[in-house]
């Protein structure tokens, strides 16, 4: 059996993984355009602060399970051939076949950011590109006020440059978490004399003699920049696979055991669209944890098991800023009468958790350590918490507690 997959992300990793586990004599050539080993992307950020950080994931899979590696970048996919044409003019032939393409920074259209100066944040040269930039500078801009934007600031904070965050929406974390989180957050920044500019949703990149020289802000204000950062989302990419014939909308339309509507075809990770289980929208995901289990479940599959995908929790982070633990997933922002929201704030920590009847469908945590998997256990697998509600309310719960049978329905 020829197993193709297209990706050396953590979607692709775990894949080849799986399908060697289940077949050990199974044939697997992987096309990566990506000429580093598999490694953390979450933390890119912190190796721009950081010299000499290692982000791989240890033990290469690729190099230790007898896989093949192509690098190369697929550019198209003849699903009647079953081949796969390289930018270099080659095929590749396969019996199943595994798209793990991830996703890639989106560039917002705004006058001056074409050119030298502006750099994305999705890759290890990317990182180092940054840090090398930093070194000798003094300023710098982040767009973005998201969590790879914060802690990209916060890096380069670290460097020694004067920091600002350009952000689109009314506040950071717009989409990540709450307003009350949102102001904490922008506390800490600003005690390290890091600037926030946010609702700005019109400004200029000047540049002289083709250099970045500063923003300037519909307002009027200036703020001068050695360089930029962009880091305001990305986008999966589902650009050689438009014209094959796959289901596509924002990403690539998978069914329960993640596979597309050519047969033999799979995806994982970032480049899939697939169904949030708490608002049981159809969403994509740029989260490391939930690109390993998609891709983990996909290779399964693809060497004859038969497991099925749920779904995934298309808000799931769990981060430190600046020394401060933060950790949200799930249902966040703002609830409807239907759901009951508990929330503690104090100058340190602030917990909000979100439920609907006996169950989680929501964890906002901030400033204290805690066991925070269990709680995105309870709401990714939507298990009726029964006694632990209020185990969960005072913040007790333990790894311990998803082992214990359950007893009822809270009571009233």
């Amino acid at each position: 059996m020829r197993h193709v997959i297209i990706g050396r992300g953590i979607a692709g990793v775990s894949a080849a993984r799986s399908i060697r586990e289940t077949d050990a004599g199974a044939e697997i050539t992987m096309i990566a355009s990506d000429p580093f080993d598999a490694y953390y992307r979450p933390l890119l950020p912190s190796l721009i602060g950081q010299e000499g950080m290692e982000i791989s994931v240890g033990i290469d899979p690729i190099r230790h399970l007898g896989i093949r590696t192509i690098h190369d970048t697929a550019q198209c996919l003849n699903g009647k051939t079953k081949t796969v044409e390289l930018s270099s003019g080659a095929l590749v032939s396969y019996d199943k076949l595994l798209i793990a393409t991830g996703s890639s920074p989106v560039i917002p259209d705004i006058p001056g950011i074409q050119g030298e100066g502006v750099f994305p944040l999705r890759t290890i040269e990317d990182a180092r590109g940054i840090q090398s930039k930093a070194r000798g500078n003094r300023s710098a801009i982040v767009l973005g006020g998201g969590f790879v934007g914060i802690r990209t600031a916060a890096a380069l904070k670290r460097l020694g440059l004067r920091v600002t965050i350009i952000e689109k929406l009314g506040r950071l974390l717009y989409e990540k978490a709450d307003a009350r989180a949102s102001m904490i957050v922008s506390d800490l920044l600003k005690r390290e004399s890091i600037d926030i500019a946010a609702n700005q949703h019109d400004y200029e990149i000047n540049r002289s003699q083709g250099a970045v020289r500063s923003v300037r802000l519909a307002s009027g204000r200036i703020i001068d920049a050695d360089f930029i950062v962009v880091a305001v989302g990305t986008k999966p990419n589902i650009g050689p696979f438009v014209e094959s014939g796959l289901r596509t909308n924002k990403g690539i339309i998978t069914g329960e055991y993640l596979e597309t509507n050519i047969p033999d075809v799979y995806a994982a990770g970032d480049v899939v669209e697939y169904r949030d289980l708490v608002s049981n929208a159809f969403a994509v995901s740029a989260s490391w944890t939930n690109a390993e289990e998609m891709g983990r479940l996909a290779g399964r599959n693809m060497a004859g098991a038969v497991v099925r995908y749920a779904g995934f929790l298309s808000l799931m982070s769990t981060v430190e800023i600046l020394n401060v633990p933060i950790m949200t997933v799930g249902l966040v922002g703002a609830v409807g009468k239907e759901y009951e929201v508990v929330a503690s704030d104090s100058e340190e920590v602030y917990r909000k958790l979100v439920f609907k009847d006996d169950l989680m469908k929501g964890a906002l945590l901030i400033g204290r350590r805690e066991d925070t998997d269990v709680y995105a256990y309870f709401i990714k697998n939507q298990v009726p918490l029964g006694s632990l509600k209020k185990s969960a309310i005072q913040g007790g719960l333990r790894y311990s507690d998803i082992l214990k049978p359950l007893s009822g329905p809270a009571s009233s």
